[in-house]
């Protein structure tokens, strides 16, 4: 199948909120059109893979299965039923090599496609490597600067000039910014934790304080 790996940049990490999800998913949403058999599933960090994750995989697959099936049995029939047909799935949020040992079939039918998101580049690339395949993997880097400070602006959706002075304002901006290291998720968090004035006030006034 066609591989795309999904970590963040430059180096493995295991920090969130890069984008990863909101990427697959874009990526998901455009390309399952094209595919007449797709599933897409999350994973969570202490998730234990078994009939719950298999018969999901199986069953936006368009693939009934039996509730009682073993984890093996259901994963050989996952096997049986890709092996020969073009689908695309995608594994969101994998913390581990054996989350895809024991959740993806070794083959897919010719014009497959499959996208792997983790924290970690190593987990994408040691189970390709083990399958003896190849893969494109692809950094998600975080937002630049400019970037970064557009979205914190439009999450946190007021004008901050009148609680401190300009010069404050931007010191604490500054830091705020840096500190989000360009993830969208923590811009996007902080900015909406900051948006009620009152709020604004105090956890700026406490960050100036504290720093």
């Amino acid at each position: 199948p066609h591989c795309t790996g999904l970590a963040p940049n430059p180096q493995p990490s295991y920090a969130g909120g890069s984008g990863k999800t909101t990427l697959a998913k874009l990526l998901f949403n455009r390309l399952a059109p094209h595919f007449q058999h797709s599933a897409f599933i999350e994973l969570q960090h202490d998730v234990r893979i078994g009939n719950q994750q298999l018969g999901d995989l199986l069953g936006q697959l368009g693939v009934e299965s039996n509730r009682h099936a073993s984890a093996t049995g259901l994963l050989s029939m996952l096997d049986k039923y890709v092996c020969n047909k073009a689908v695309l799935v995608v594994v969101d949020n994998v913390w581990t090599s054996e989350h895809l040992d024991q959740l993806l079939p070794r083959r897919f039918g010719p014009g497959s496609r499959v996208i792997i998101t983790s924290r970690s580049s190593e987990v994408t690339s040691s189970w390709w490597q083990q399958m003896g395949q190849q893969m494109k993997q692809t950094a998600v880097a975080g937002l630049s600067s400019e970037a970064a400070t557009k979205l914190f602006h439009e999450s946190a959706n007021l004008d901050l000039g009148y609680c401190m002075p300009s010069m404050q304002l931007r010191e604490a901006e500054q830091k705020l910014l840096y500190a989000c290291k360009g993830l969208p998720l923590a811009l996007e968090l902080t900015g909406r934790l900051l948006r009620c004035a009152s709020a604004m006030r105090l956890s700026l006034q406490s960050w100036l304080v504290g720093r």
